[in-house]
């Protein structure tokens, strides 16, 4: 990687870092700089407007799930590949209660303004319902029940770390895990899963 790629990538990182801790509204070319310890003049080069800093942080969150994607997609089993899917958010649990869901945060900040960057952000978390729903028709559900199950853990793992920022109490995502990864496994343990193709 050039030194100038190693720079642009720092840059991102940073602007992450601004929008997640502080929020939309807070991410503008001089926190960025700040966040990333560069004279503000070296931002230009990578980003001409806000709204390229924003953009930027989309593309990478983007790029950050689609990494994790295929890395779950490389363990082969369904069950282990959902398991991982919501272990994450139990490892994540405290800085949920402290911030929110990265990708949900960012969202639903977006969403309230019009643009690509809010439809880009959704895009991301509706991809991973796409990809759970893959999963538990892996599993032996049914298309259409597959895509219910798929949209249902991306509501209850949202809804847990909303709930767990508002209130400061991860125990509202470790419950929710718990009780997701205790559901995919009993899915998995069964001979024909109810509604399994036949």
């Amino acid at each position: 990687m050039s030194r100038r790629s190693d720079t642009g990538e720092m840059l991102r990182a940073a602007a992450q870092t601004v929008a997640y801790r502080d929020g939309v509204g807070s991410l503008t070319l001089a926190t960025v700089a700040e966040e990333a310890e560069r004279p503000i003049g070296s931002l230009y080069y990578h980003f001409k407007t806000r709204d390229d800093v924003v953009l930027a942080v989309v593309d990478r969150l983007s790029s950050q799930m689609e990494a994790r994607i295929a890395s779950w997609d490389s363990l082969v089993d369904p069950e282990k590949a959902l398991i991982q899917f919501t272990e994450v958010s139990r490892q994540s649990a405290q800085v949920l209660a402290q911030c929110g869901c990265p990708i949900g945060s960012l969202t639903a900040q977006l969403r309230k303004h019009p643009g690509e960057a809010g439809a880009r952000a959704g895009g991301i978390l509706g991809e991973l319902a796409h990809w759970a729903g893959r999963k538990y028709a892996e599993l032996g559900l049914r298309p259409d029940e597959a895509h219910r199950e798929g949209r249902a853990m991306l509501v209850a793992l949202e809804g847990a770390a909303m709930m767990a920022h508002a209130t400061g109490d991860m125990s509202f995502v470790i419950e929710t895990v718990d009780r997701l990864q205790a559901g995919i496994s009993r899915l998995a343990s069964l001979p024909e899963p109810p509604g399994a193709l036949r």
